[in-house]
């Protein structure tokens, strides 16, 4: 299967609209919250690629209209993550943007409460990966979609 992150979907979509080549983070950061939200929406409705693996990035499936969209595409798999884990990555990639304002353990936990919810709610697999190595979580992936899709070629 091929692979899209949508990040770079919005990336694009900006460069294509506004001219300059910005990062996600820049884009959030320079032209704020809510212009950042209806640019991910947009491209997240404009992805029509069929049998592709597309990482959506954390905030992506919270609003409700993403969630409709994303439905739409095909199965979807939460790739839960321990919470120590994810400040640990956060640690050496730095603070997401939406969490630049409120950089706190307490903002950082209240975001990743909010979003298990959402996650689990509209996940049709929850594939947990805190202490996995990527070749067993893939493995886990592929076996789920491979149970539930035999009759896609």
């Amino acid at each position: 299967m091929d692979f899209s992150d949508l990040d770079l979907e919005i990336e694009a979509l900006f460069r294509k609209k506004q001219g300059p080549a910005l990062t996600c983070r820049q884009i959030y950061t320079n032209y704020g919250r809510d212009f950042f939200l209806d640019l991910e929406a947009e491209s997240l409705s404009q992805f029509t690629i069929n049998n592709v693996v597309l990482a959506t990035g954390g905030g992506a499936p919270l609003p409700e209209r993403n969630q409709a969209v994303l439905k739409t595409l095909g199965q979807i798999i939460y790739l839960q993550a321990d919470p120590v884990a994810l400040l640990k990555r956060m640690q050496i990639k730095g603070v997401p943007a939406s969490l630049v304002d409120a950089p706190s353990v307490a903002c950082f936990m209240d975001c990743v409460k909010e979003r298990h919810v959402v996650y689990t709610a509209l996940a049709d697999a929850i594939v947990a990966t805190t202490g996995k190595e990527i070749q067993t979580v893939t493995s886990e992936v592929v076996t789920f979609y491979e149970q539930h899709n035999r009759h896609i070629i």
